[in-house]
């Protein structure tokens, strides 16, 4: 496990799930949408490419009962949520599970989340931590983090899980020349009596 300013790198156990979601990706196209960015009173957010250029497919994990795939993720990514809590051990005292829903996003070549950000605003208030989970090979095509000063490497099967504040403020590092494919969510805090039918990770 690498671990550097909340900043945890660890491989799915099962590295073939990444191609088992690019294909499922390619499966639901006609669910595919333009990747949108966050804007003050639009609900959902608007398209700017020149912010974040991006083919999108937003899967709910409730899916899981009935897609194979989906169900083997959330199990795998469990796994590396609950290595992240024994890192930081104050985690293992929250109750904390994924929000509703994640993405698979597709980058073209040049493509990417552009401009500084991060995971927790106004309009995202739910968020804790993030995670993302690198599909395919990417040289020089991992993510950069602001104030740790550091960058993730773009390795199949990877996932990365961080802070969701404005602490991790994050950017993608764009390939010119390579197509980058990778599931990102979110880790949302729960109170006693919320459920939305998802086991808790802790």
């Amino acid at each position: 496990m690498t671990a550097t300013n909340f900043i945890n790198i660890t491989p799915l156990e099962d590295i073939n799930l990444c191609d088992e979601l690019v294909t499922l990706f390619h499966k639901y196209e006609p669910h595919h949408s333009q990747g949108h960015v966050l804007e003050n009173g639009v609900k959902g957010g608007v398209e700017n490419k020149k912010i974040k250029d991006s083919t999108d497919l937003s899967i709910l994990w409730e899916d899981a009962e009935r897609i194979a795939t989906i169900k083997k993720y959330q199990e795998d990514l469990s796994k590396q949520v609950i290595k992240y809590g024994y890192e930081y051990e104050a985690i293992q005292y929250l109750k904390m599970d994924f929000t509703k829903a994640f993405n698979i996003q597709f980058y073209k070549p040049k493509g990417g989340y552009k401009t500084w950000h991060f995971e927790r605003n106004y309009d995202t208030p739910e968020r804790a931590f993030a995670f993302m989970t690198y599909l395919n090979d990417v040289p020089n095509g991992g993510t950069e983090f602001y104030y740790q000063d550091t960058t993730t490497q773009a390795k199949k099967g990877d996932t990365v899980i961080w802070p969701a504040e404005w602490t991790h403020t994050h950017k993608s590092q764009i390939s010119k020349t390579h197509e980058k494919y990778i599931a990102t969510g979110w880790l949302e805090l729960k109170k006693d009596n919320e459920t939305d039918g998802t086991e808790n990770v802790f």
